[in-house]
């Protein structure tokens, strides 16, 4: 029996807060490690590296990056030409930021709750926008989005945000994970 890794490469600690919460659970089934990996402070020969490696051993990974430019397939490119040892099937461009997959998982309820409007779609979503929507009863930012993790809706969120539909049929549906 072969031991399968899969490893989650993501910008910064917001979207691994995120990964923690929302997906690794969903894959520590099917894999018998999940690790994420903070690529954003990493130099390119470093990533490259460890892609590089990830190959060799078999293991999977998820590229999760911001759509940094007007056109996602722009920032696809970008990165692929960045990265050479990036296989463009496992590159994810989150939009617009991994702030509107969390808004978009928001039950209303919830929302009601804690007296956050929310948009009926959340692909445009900034991170200063998503601030702007922070109540003030909350502490912090990083404690909203705590509070927002344990009342996260994976329905919801796929029916208000395009990149993270996409993300769950992708690969969790197509799997049988979800």
């Amino acid at each position: 029996m072969n031991y399968s890794r899969l490893f989650l490469w993501v910008e910064g600690a917001d979207d691994k807060r995120f990964m923690e919460n929302v997906v690794i659970p969903r894959f520590e089934e099917e894999y018998d490690s999940v690790k994420i990996i903070e690529y954003a402070k990493e130099k390119i020969e470093w990533r490259e590296n460890f892609l590089r490696s990830i190959v060799c051993m078999e293991g999977d990974y998820i590229f999760f990056h911001d759509n940094d430019t007007v056109c996602f397939i722009t920032d696809k490119e970008n990165l692929l030409n960045t990265h050479a040892q990036l296989d463009t099937e496992e590159v994810l461009i989150v939009i617009k930021e991994i702030e509107s997959w969390y808004l978009a998982g928001v039950p209303q309820e919830f929302a009601n709750e804690v007296g956050v409007s929310l948009p009926p779609r959340t692909d445009v979503v900034t991170k200063e926008q998503f601030n702007n929507l922070i109540p003030q009863t909350f502490d912090s930012r990083i404690d909203f989005m705590q509070e927002v993790l344990k009342h996260f809706d994976v329905v919801e969120a796929q029916r208000r945000n395009t990149s993270f539909e996409y993300f769950v049929n992708k690969h969790l549906a197509s799997k049988g994970i979800l």
